[in-house]
């Protein structure tokens, strides 16, 4: 665990990148030296976050001689540190965001709680699952895509685009922000017909494929 000492401060600045991230978006549509409400603030709270974070990456590694001996060369240094940051920061709320939508959705829906169940029962009985159970738990992946599919944990997300391209007559020129609006996406009836109804049969392997 992250002693209090160090946890609060790097709470405060993780907090402070989040609260900027729409005042973030706006200042992409503006010249790079415009002065922005919070940008010097926001940005010591990157260079916080990363030296805190790769700090407590390094002293971990240093107790963990076998973790050390076991990682391909490509995963250490600053890599490790990106994969640390993306657990503390994104990697329990999103589970957690999705686990309650999906109790949700099974208590408004008996009839699939009582199929997710029995196909439990018939794959695990009364152990607990491993990864060799993923194959055989068809209508429990099923369930989980359709509920990911309704409530995804980012509705949103910023890719840059590494060259031009063009989508539906649009030019996006290299280097530009490009940010799929994931929700509309999962909810276009083109795409997924009812598209406000909780039916997980919309990924049987049939209607996938």
């Amino acid at each position: 665990p992250i002693p209090p000492a160090e946890a609060d401060p790097l709470a405060e600045a993780i907090r402070e990148v989040m609260d900027y991230t729409w005042w973030g978006t706006l200042g992409n549509l503006l010249p790079a030296g415009a002065p922005l409400p919070g940008r010097r603030r926001y940005q010591q709270a990157i260079d916080t976050v990363h030296e805190r974070v790769a700090d407590l990456v390094n002293r971990s590694l240093c107790f963990d001689k076998f973790l050390i001996a076991q990682m391909h060369p490509a995963m250490q240094g600053p890599f490790l540190q990106i994969e640390a940051l993306t657990i503390l920061i994104a990697g329990y709320e999103s589970t957690a965001a999705s686990f309650s939508w999906a109790f949700y959705l099974l208590s408004r829906h008996p009839e699939v709680m009582q199929r997710l169940r029995a196909e439990m029962t018939a794959v695990l009985g009364s152990r607990p699952p491993t990864a060799e159970d993923i194959p055989q738990l068809v209508y429990t992946r099923q369930v989980i895509k359709e509920v990911l599919r309704l409530y995804a944990p980012s509705y949103w997300m910023q890719r840059r685009a590494e060259e031009a391209d063009e989508i539906d007559g649009f030019h996006i020129p290299a280097g530009s922000i490009v940010a799929p609006m994931i929700h509309l996406v999962h909810y276009h009836p083109q795409v997924w017909p009812d598209p406000g109804r909780f039916d997980p049969d919309r990924f049987t392997p049939e209607r996938s494929g």
